[in-house]
């Protein structure tokens, strides 16, 4: 994958693959990756090893992501032993004014920018430009890791729910099962959404309002599946 197919100029659902994760599962080794903190320095997953991590993909352009800020920076602090991490990765959803990046540092920028305006308190992790950490670890926006102290994978979910996130949290801390457990996509109203991805232009809402059929048609698919239980 090149450069300017990861850092697409356009979303499109058909870009992703919401029925088949790639990267590691639960009970295997993580992948471990090279980033730049927000201060540039450069950093590791295995960096963190040692603790319990919570590791989140997000942008700034990623409503999933941008409405999660809040109860997860809540979480980080009802669970201060736990170390968590945010992937900054491409553009979920680019536009004409916050389009896709085109260098590392236009990158750093949004990051920094998404920190600023959103109160992110977690540990900001900059991919490289080419995607190396979210390659390895799904494609998807929102992907959400819960990763043991040795390094392998605790739970996986293909987006956040901090509800559900809190919950496993609790049982691994308490040395309880957390088999069958999920993140269940969380339904933000459509102004949310909208307002989200406004800042990235006219073109970004558009998109969003294109992919959205199929997002919700995965979405009801799994629950009904699962009986719709969070």
């Amino acid at each position: 994958m090149t450069t300017s197919t990861y850092n697409f100029e356009r979303h499109n659902a058909s870009m992703y693959d919401m029925e088949a994760l790639s990267g590691p599962k639960a009970g295997q080794a993580t992948a471990d990756f090279l980033a730049q903190n927000i201060d540039g320095q450069e950093v590791k997953l295995s960096d963190y090893y040692g603790k319990i991590i919570v590791l989140e993909n997000g942008s700034i352009t990623c409503p999933q992501y941008v409405g999660n800020i809040h109860p997860m920076n809540e979480l980080a602090q009802d669970f201060p032993d736990v170390e968590f991490l945010v992937l900054y990765t491409r553009e979920a959803h680019p536009g004409e004014r916050i389009g896709a990046h085109k260098t590392l540092d236009e990158k750093i920028k949004r990051a920094k920018e998404t920190q600023q305006r959103f109160g992110e308190q977690r540990t900001l992790l900059i991919d490289d430009i080419e995607g190396t950490g979210h390659l390895a670890y799904g494609t998807l926006p929102d992907m959400i890791y819960v990763i043991a102290p040795d390094g392998t994978v605790a739970f996986r979910g293909k987006w956040n729910n901090a509800k559900a996130i809190r919950n496993i949290l609790q049982k691994l801390v308490s040395n309880e099962s957390i088999e069958g457990l999920r993140s269940p996509f969380r339904i933000p109203p459509l102004t949310a959404n909208i307002k989200a991805v406004m800042p990235a232009g006219m073109v970004a809402v558009f998109d969003l309002m294109m992919c959205a059929p199929k997002v919700m048609y995965v979405h009801l698919k799994e629950e009904a599946q699962y009986g719709f239980k969070s």
